[in-house]
């Protein structure tokens, strides 16, 4: 190892190109740690965000400092802020020394990051001698940890140094930063730290850098990509050091915490990987944790503390050798936690592994333990990819059949212990799976939609049970049956035989279908071997006929004739790229290995419905997974396409022609696609590849692959199939929505059952009834819109395959509530948003907002599946065989290129959505068992006389159709309602308002017309009409993925208390505050022109102009646009109030200096609603909006201003300020922009309000 490994001998201008975050502790850090970063940022032009979290309260010069302290500190930085030039801080007033390393503080960092989308984030080294430096260095690699990519963390040092692996050159930018340090005197009359860091510290750096350079910050960096790839070596890199120098960095406060106690019982040999394995228990997010060290190998006792620096650590054993159930039972008994989790001294855990797990048991008291999913490697290496992921829904009868839940994957409640639960000592193998059965009678298992465990499987035994022996793990089995054969019923044992039925018919079904490609396989091998013949003859005997009489060809023209193939590959999916081999030819790993710390898989794992790959983070490898068995008389899952089923009902491809023609058209000519143009697109374009790659086309929607090679048809059978299994027995009434090409309402028609289908899209209703017949029930009509016959019986169940997504939330149950039956059952297979948490619209419905919305309306979820991982390789596949036959529908099918490259931009948009674990593939079937008497609806204007009512009791006066179309028109507002025993009973509404937040574009929600009629709220708990009505409307408009990022209003405080208390609404971001100023009335004119005319060219230049500068003056906080069209609507538009416009300007009218807008409101008042301008103009607009309230005759300029954002801007020496007890919340039921991040940062008017 040379020096250079160690310190960096060079060193660079620049250390990334892109917007920079920057995370300070306190006021000052930001210089200290990174301002020359920072200055480079500035001067490449790159938009640079500071966030300073605590208020610095804690500093040994705070008592010695008259007045407001924190004030004082936070004046600082803005005033070195405007050194470095990069605009202002934003602070979040956590207490000095307040800091903690926990779930919070990661979601923080987390959010600061989906906000401002950093390409580099600034933080404090993790060997700072601070604790709030430490804690926020941890967050901060966690966030980016988890976000992966190439998104980079760069740690600085203040206080300790470092170990970097950069080093930014500031010779250049030392005066400067000296100058940025002079804004902190109360910092500096404690210590001189500027000569500390900026002479000390910084010209130390440069010792490795020879001539020319005086001064250079040090970073470690990293990308997120990297500390995915690290893991355990990450722990053991940042928090080994501490461990090592027998520091304790406080964190977390453990014994500070009201959370449950959490013991992680380990067991250990002694392995080396013990450090490693309790470096990622400390490194965990969650507060509250004990270990409990279970030293198995009395002849490496001694060495289990190393490494364990963060939560207690008790030891036992250690005299005697233990066995694996012996160890954990005895690791059990020392436990106090109210949940306990088991670990292995060579695996590890994610940071948020604990904090998930516990989030999940906490929320659902019924469940006695909750597990995630678990990838296994081959070894600690970094970087190593997985080789398998553990990570199926629950299902007892699966688990009676054979365990899937890895050891370490699983966190219980103590009660499963206080029920007598305990590891048999007598099995020698397979003892967790015993485990999880006892504790499976005890209560439910929650399921972690994420992958936050490791298991290392080094294919051998390190617990003593020596090799893999295969014998020993047939016995074990047998062991395991033998001991709950006596426990199960008859009922029991059937259920798990159906199970292994299934999985013994999956087995044969994919061994059939592998020897039938096989076959096909070598079948075109064949006939392109004799292709190839033939072309060597025809080559031979075309150059014999040039050639004279008797001659030769030369060697030249012999190689001009050799036959070549271009065939293609057979299949893209079975041997490309990835090279990943199917279940049948590779079955994976068990997780009873975890029972042998590293033992390979007692016996093969069969082949699932649900073996993929998993998504979540970087995790791309085999899922080991299998459903349940299906119903006795359903079609096999696994049928190929041309199987017909018992009921002789075929399933007939799209029709184009006859085999002939079509076989001439592969051979001769193009593919004849002209019976897909006239579908929409992109189902055009995916039924034109299905016929072109599988020769028939049945169905359009999603293919549930059992692995990535399966045949197209197959899967897209299995999902088919998957919702028969869901239906009541034929006869039952069933009404399809969304037919797709009408395969499977022709199937169900077949079947016997009394089915409807109606499908808006009159192509596919007319290719669905050229296919099947004319007299197909099938109507061409939208769900909202259809209305079945006057004497038509109530549905048994409605059925939704991928068309629930085109179908709003409300509109799906409101609809079911007219056209089923009590008892009947929606039954949805689609995609869903899993969790959202992007800045701009996301197409898909929010899943727990679909289950919660259900249950509000009397739905109970009666199944609840993921398919995620097999319906993917459908998006896989769509994009290579684009690729593949991009020509082909381009000139055939006459998709324009630039149409395709948008496709083929969305679903790559989904494949990373997957990956991400924010978009997924499930099955609801959800059972209407409870009427609740109510019903919610969107507002339109058809239920406009509803409103008006409601509005007239609530509020004494009339609404008229005009105002309430101004307001709530053209997507510039929205309203729920909800209808009591038929009647308007609750109304919300929300203004839409077009918006800047933090400089992106996007709209905030308005709330107003919040109307209850009196008694109608029954309960405010969470179980009444009001809280149903409230989130429901947050759910659908408001956070991360909707098209409202942002969220605010005008209530008074009274208002707020119970809404608060329901987690609707957050603690106010800010007070709105009535201002009052004097007019003034003298001889001088205003100087200011009236705008009266909406098509106003020079008014709109001017005002545009003016609301650009406003902009750029508020892009650090939330601002609705106030460009010409926005005022011209809101203002201009207005059906029935007057507002003036006036555009203020300097000596000349070219010369705008900004835009004002007031109302009479009485004979000697004017309202202030609105400025537009330069954030410097402010207080010459409202100078000027006094002088033209006095010329018209006014006393009292008056308005409301938010407070802190806008109100201490304005004010001026002649305001007074009132407190009218109004508040400024935003919604918190959904994650969004946190409320701590809009603090004080909602620039608000009265304008902003729609009674205004």
């Amino acid at each position: 190892m040379n020096e250079a490994s160690i310190i960096p001998y060079s060193c660079v201008r620049r250390l990334i190109e892109g917007a920079a975050l920057v995370l300070a502790p306190h006021p000052d850090d930001e210089i200290l740690g990174c301002g020359g970063a920072v200055l480079r940022h500035v001067d490449a032009g790159d938009p640079v965000t500071v966030v300073i979290f605590t208020d610095g309260a804690a500093a040994s010069g705070a008592a010695d400092h008259a007045g407001d302290y924190v004030a004082m500190r936070q004046a600082e930085s803005r005033a070195a802020a405007q050194v470095l030039g990069y605009g202002a801080p934003h602070f979040l007033d956590y207490p000095d020394r307040g800091l903690t390393y926990d779930e919070d503080l990661v979601a923080r960092v987390a959010s600061l990051i989906a906000i401002h989308r950093p390409a580099i984030v600034y933080a404090p080294s993790i060997y700072e001698v601070h604790p709030d430096h430490r804690a926020l260095a941890f967050a901060a690699i966690e966030a980016v940890r988890r976000r992966g990519g190439p998104l980079t963390v760069a740690c600085y040092e203040i206080g300790n140094p470092q170990l970097p692996n950069r080093l930014l050159d500031v010779t250049d930018l030392t005066d400067t930063l000296k100058a940025a340090m002079r804004c902190f005197p109360s910092q500096l009359a404690e210590r001189p730290y500027d000569s500390y860091v900026l002479d000390g510290l910084n010209r130390f750096r440069a010792y490795t850098l020879g001539p020319g350079v005086d001064a250079a910050e040090a970073y470690w960096m990293a990308t997120g990509e990297a500390l995915r790839a690290r893991p355990p070596g990450l722990y053991r890199a940042l928090m080994g050091a501490w461990a090592d120098a027998g520091a304790a960095p406080t964190v977390a406060a453990p014994a500070a915490t009201i959370a449950p106690l959490v013991s992680i019982v380990t067991r250990t040999i002694g392995r080396a990987s013990l450090a490693e394995t309790l470096d990622s228990i400390c490194a965990q997010t969650y507060p509250h944790i004990e270990i409990v060290l279970v030293e198995a190998d009395p002849a490496q006792a001694g060495r289990s503390g190393e490494g364990c620096w963060r939560y207690p650590l008790r030891t036992v054993g250690g005299t005697a050798p233990l066995d694996r159930s012996v160890a954990a039972n005895l690791g059990l008994a020392h436990a106090r936690g109210e949940m306990i989790l088991l670990l292995d001294d060579d695996d590890y855990i994610d940071p948020d592994h604990v904090a998930t797990l516990v989030a999940l048991l906490r929320g659902a008291e019924d469940a006695v333990a909750a597990y995630s999913g678990v990838r296994v490697v081959a070894s600690r290496e970094p970087g190593q990819p997985p080789v398998a992921v553990f990570h199926e829904p629950f299902d007892a009868d699966r688990l009676a059949y054979d365990n899937y839940l890895p050891v370490h994957g699983v966190l219980f409640r103590r009660r499963a212990l206080d029920a007598g639960c305990r590891f048999d000592e007598s099995l020698v193998l397979y003892e967790d799976w015993d485990f999880w059965l006892q504790v499976s009678r005890h209560g439910r298992f929650l399921r972690s939609d994420g992958v936050t465990a490791t298991y290392v499987s080094t294919g051998g035994s390190g617990a003593g049970t020596g090799a893999f022996d295969p014998a020993l793990a047939h016995a074990a089995r047998l062991a395991v049956y033998s001991k709950w054969l006596g426990l199960w019923q008859p009922e029991d044992i059937n259920r798990v035989l159906g199970v292994h039925r299934a999985t013994e018919h999956r087995l044969h079904q994919a061994q059939a279908e592998n020897g039938m490609l096989r076959g096909e396989a070598a079948a075109l091998h064949g006939r392109i071997a004799a292709l190839e013949a033939e072309l060597a003859k025809a080559a031979e005997a075309t150059v014999a006929a040039a050639a004279p009489p008797d001659a030769q060809p030369t060697d030249a023209q012999a190689a001009e004739v050799q036959p070549a193939c271009d065939a293609q590959p057979l299949s893209s999916q079975g041997e490309g790229e990835g090279g990943e081999p199917t279940v049948a030819d590779a079955p994976p790993e068990q997780p009873e290995t975890e029972e042998t710390a590293g033992t390979p898989p007692a016996e093969p794992v069969q082949p699932t419905d649900e073996a993929g790959l998993d998504h979540h983070g970087p995790d791309n490898a085999p899922e080991l997974g299998h459903e349940a068995s299906p119903e006795p008389d359903a079609p096999a899952p696994d049928a190929p396409a041309d199987t017909v089923p018992d009921d002789g009902v075929a399933t007939p491809a799209l029709a184009t022609g006859t085999e002939e023609d079509a076989s001439a058209a592969g051979a001769d000519g193009p593919p004849d696609l002209s019976a897909f143009k006239a579908l929409p697109f992109p189902l055009n374009v995916y039924g034109a590849l299905l016929q072109i790659e599988v020769g028939e086309v049945a169905w359009l929607h999603f293919a549930l692959f059992d692995h990535p090679g399966e045949p197209m048809v197959t899967a897209q059978r299995r999902s088919t199939d998957l919702l028969l299994a869901q239906l009541p027995p034929p006869t039952a009434r069933i009404l399809e929505v969304g037919t797709g090409l009408g395969t499977l309402l022709a199937e169900l028609v077949a079947k016997g059952y009394d089915v409807t289908g109606i499908n808006p899209d009159p192509a596919q209703v007319a290719v669905a009834r050229a296919r099947f017949g004319a007299d197909l029930p099938l109507v061409e009509a939208t769900y909202e819109g259809w209305t079945p016959p006057p004497d038509a019986e109530p549905f048994d169940v409605i059925l939704f395959q991928e068309s629930a997504q085109y179908v709003g939330s409300l509109e799906i149950f409101d609809r079911a509530l007219d056209l089923l039956k009590p008892g009947g059952a929606v039954v949805i297979l689609d995609e869903f948003a899993i969790q959202r948490t992007l800045l701009t619209p996301e197409p898909l419905h929010l899943y727990g907002h679909i289950v919660a919305l259900a249950e509000r309306l009397g739905f109970t979820k009666e199944v609840e599946q993921d398919f995620s991982t097999m319906a993917v390789h459908t998006v896989d596949a769509m994009l290579e065989m684009t690729r593949r036959h991009r020509a082909t529908l381009e000139g055939e099918l006459g998709v324009p290129g630039a149409m395709l490259d948008a496709l083929d931009a969305s679903n790559r948009a989904y494949q990373s959505a997957y990956a991400e674990g924010r978009f997924g593939y499930r099955l609801l079937v959800l059972r209407r068992s409870v009427e609740k008497g109510w019903r919610m609806r969107r507002i339109t204007p058809e239920l406009f006389p509803a409103f008006a009512e409601l509005f007239r009791e609530t509020f004494g006066h009339d609404m008229s159709l005009e105002h309430w179309l101004w307001k709530y028109g053209d997507n510039r507002g929205h309203g729920l309602g909800m209808w009591i025993d038929g009647q308007l009973a609750i109304h919300y509404g929300g203004i839409s308002r077009p918006t800047l937040a933090f400089g992106h574009p996007t709209r905030m929600s308005l709330s107003g017309d919040l109307m209850a009629r009196k008694g109608s709220q029954r309960s405010l708990g969470r179980q009444g009409p009001f809280f149903a009505s409230a989130a429901t409307m947050q759910e659908i408009y408001s956070g991360f993925g909707t098209e409202h990022l942002v969220a605010a209003g005008f209530p008074n405080a009274k208002a707020m208390r119970g809404p608060r208390l329901l987690g609707l609404y957050s603690e106010a971001t800010d007070r709105v505050m009535e201002l009052h100023w004097p007019a003034i009335a003298d001889s001088s004119p205003p100087a200011a022109r009236r705008l009266t005319d909406p098509g106003d060219a020079e008014a709109r230049r001017q005002v545009d102009a003016l609301w650009g500068q406003m902009a750029a003056d508020l892009s650090a906080e939330v601002v609705a646009i106030r460009d010409w069209d926005s005022l011209v609507q809101r203002f201009l538009r207005h059906p029935e109030k007057v507002y003036e416009l006036h555009l203020v300007h300097g000596p000349a009218e070219a010369d705008a200096l900004g835009l004002v807008v007031l109302r009479r409101t009485a004979e000697d008042a004017m309202e202030l609603l609105d400025l537009v301008g330069p954030l410097a103009a402010m207080p010459t607009l409202v100078e000027a909006a006094r002088r033209i309230a006095g010329a018209a005759g006014a006393r009292d300029l008056w308005g409301w201003f938010a407070e802190t954002c806008v109100a201490t801007r304005i004010a001026g020496p002649d305001c007074e300020l009132r407190d009218i007890q109004v508040e400024t919340p935003t919604t918190a039921w959904r994650p969004g922009i946190p409320a701590e991040e809009m603090r004080g940062r909602v620039w608000l008017t009265g304008g902003d309000a729609d009674f205004h």
